[in-house]
């Protein structure tokens, strides 16, 4: 899956999922520009990419602002012109009791989650149209906009509304940019990390506890960030080229559809 040459661009880059997709695009061949709302991470690992041998920049990103998208699509625009990928890592949850979520609450994982990957497609656009092949754009939805989350229901609401934004972008960019996107399960790392010391706090029952969730698994194991990154390099290849807006589920079989 060869990305010489492409221009990638990936938000939420200092989240688990977002660094091992840029780490996994870098070393197929792309130059990758990391982007976050946490300069100074992304500028981290955009040197360790750089010492690893991959040509990478940072630039501070704000989904929920669009000229903060904007400039992040225009330096990601500016050693070719184009942006061969897109992918859209950047992304919020919360745990609360289901009746103590404020609207507050919801409005904000909404814009963060929905309407920041909206923006960064359509900032990212005249990039991804100026490509000399078919660009790639990829989306995180999540495997809770399948399920039942209770404890979670703002996040799992937006990962649902993510995947339908994936469909209605597939069919308004085909053929010159292909759109898909990815459900990931329970992932090793931060997130899940700050969701069980949470669940904790408010008692929630075992099956929804870290432990209790994986012990439903069919494989039994939380799955890696790099696990997940394989599947987005996947899309965000020509190895996929007749895939598009389609929605994978990466989560160990908890979802088998």
């Amino acid at each position: 899956m060869s990305a010489r040459g492409d221009v990638a661009l990936v938000t939420g880059a200092a989240g688990d999922v977002g660094a091992a997709t840029a780490r996994r695009l870098g070393r197929d061949g792309a130059s990758v520009v990391v982007a976050d709302i946490d300069h100074d991470a992304v500028e981290a690992l955009a040197s360790e990419l750089g010492a690893e041998g991959i040509e990478a920049s940072a630039v501070r990103l704000d989904v929920t602002d669009e000229q903060s998208v904007a400039a992040a699509a225009e330096a990601a625009r500016a050693s070719t012109g184009a942006i061969d990928v897109l992918v859209n890592a950047a992304g919020i949850v919360r745990v609360e009791r289901f009746e103590e979520f404020s609207r507050e609450l919801w409005l904000r994982i909404y814009e963060v989650n929905v309407v920041g990957s909206y923006h960064c497609l359509k900032h990212a656009l005249p990039g991804l149209r100026a490509a000399a092949s078919q660009a790639r754009v990829v989306n995180i939805a999540s495997g809770a906009g399948k399920r039942p989350g209770p404890m979670i229901a703002p996040y799992a609401c937006s990962k649902a509304a993510v995947a339908s934004l994936t469909r209605s972008a597939a069919a308004a960019l085909a053929p010159q940019v292909r759109v898909n996107c990815v459900s990931p399960g329970i992932v090793e790392g931060a997130m899940w990390e700050e969701l069980d010391v949470r669940l904790d706090e408010l008692g929630a029952p075992p099956a929804a506890r870290y432990a209790g969730r994986l012990a439903a698994l069919p494989l039994a194991r939380a799955g890696a960030p790099e696990e997940v990154a394989e599947v987005i390099a996947f899309l965000a290849s020509p190895a996929s080229s007749y895939v598009v807006g389609q929605d994978l589920n990466v989560d160990g079989g908890q979802i088998m559809q």
